[in-house]
């Protein structure tokens, strides 16, 4: 959105199902690398943008975002589902397995499956999941682990 500008409603005139999100993950959720000095944290990453548009017009809407920096994929879920199942969200998006593949020995195929008995506990709930590979990680300092997140991403799109 550039400059800070919102989500044209006339786009979507017909108002969205939800109004109790979550957010689940790591750093990349909880905003980390996303600078907002008026942010509580400083940070105000992508769930937080996402939650504010979703509020837009919305008279009971609720958001969490219980995402942690650094957490691995099972540390998400033992610290994170169960609050966010009590909280009773209509809408989960959840990130997570980044920082299993920065370690040796981080299986894409294992955590790939492990993530997808957490998207059927989530689902089970009711809630709308909405679930993010990893990104291009070719250019950068982490293009070591391009195989193992492309095999990985590979997993979560089928």
């Amino acid at each position: 959105m550039p400059n800070g500008a919102g989500i044209d409603p006339s786009l979507n005139p017909e108002p969205h199902p939800w109004h109790r999100y979550v957010a689940l993950g790591d750093s990349f959720t909880e905003g980390i690398g996303d600078p907002n000095p008026d942010s509580v944290g400083g940070n105000r990453g992508w769930a937080d943008r996402v939650a504010e548009e979703l509020a837009r017009g919305q008279t009971d809407f609720a958001y969490a975002n219980l995402a942690v920096r650094g957490r691995l994929l099972q540390q998400i879920v033992d610290q994170q589902v169960e609050p966010a199942l009590a909280l009773r969200p209509d809408l989960v998006t959840i990130s997570a397995g980044g920082n299993d593949l920065l370690r040796p020995g981080g299986d894409p195929d294992e955590l790939a499956e492990r993530l997808d008995a957490v998207v059927a506990t989530l689902s089970a709930s009711g809630a709308t999941v909405v679930l993010f590979t990893g990104p291009d990680v070719r250019e950068t300092v982490l293009g070591s682990i391009r195989s193992k997140t492309a095999i990985y991403n590979e997993n979560l799109r089928t």
